[in-house]
């Protein structure tokens, strides 16, 4: 097993230390979980470059807290310019196998990251999508190109 480097694992914010922080986002992080947003990584899978800590602020409203990732380690590798923002059609017309596509959860106003991530699988929506395993040395795969 890959160990991950320890300068991209930062510690959780002070803010998730809250028991009520937690009670009321572990909640929320259940249902994102469930709903294909968040990703469970196996120990016997290679570890992610870089892990994010989560916190939360205040918010109006019965939930109290907003969910906040500190994304400012995986943004250094992002280049400084413009931002597109893009239509249906030119999403549509992107796609492929290995197409990476983000989403918002206007709900919450929480970035999901719509990623293939460490299993490979990608997740569309807000929701689970009817997913399958297709392996190298199945036929599906090989006439996948």
């Amino acid at each position: 097993m890959e160990a991950q480097d320890p300068e991209n694992v930062k510690p959780n914010h002070k803010s998730w230390e809250n028991p009520e922080v937690k009670a009321t986002l572990g909640e929320k992080y259940c249902t994102w979980f469930y709903q294909g947003a968040l990703e469970f990584v196996h120990p016997s899978l290679p570890m992610p470059t870089i892990t994010e800590p989560q916190g939360s602020v205040p918010k109006k409203g019965p939930d109290k807290f907003r969910a906040i990732v500190d994304t400012r380690e995986g943004n250094k590798s992002l280049d400084d310019g413009g931002f597109r923002d893009f239509t249906w059609q030119d999403l549509a017309d992107a796609l492929t196998p290995c197409a990476i596509v983000w989403g918002h959860d206007m709900k919450d106003g929480y970035h999901i990251s719509v990623l293939g991530g460490c299993t490979g699988q990608l997740v569309w929506g807000w929701g689970v999508v009817g997913l399958k395993w297709v392996y190298p040395s199945q036929t599906e795969y090989i006439d996948s190109d």
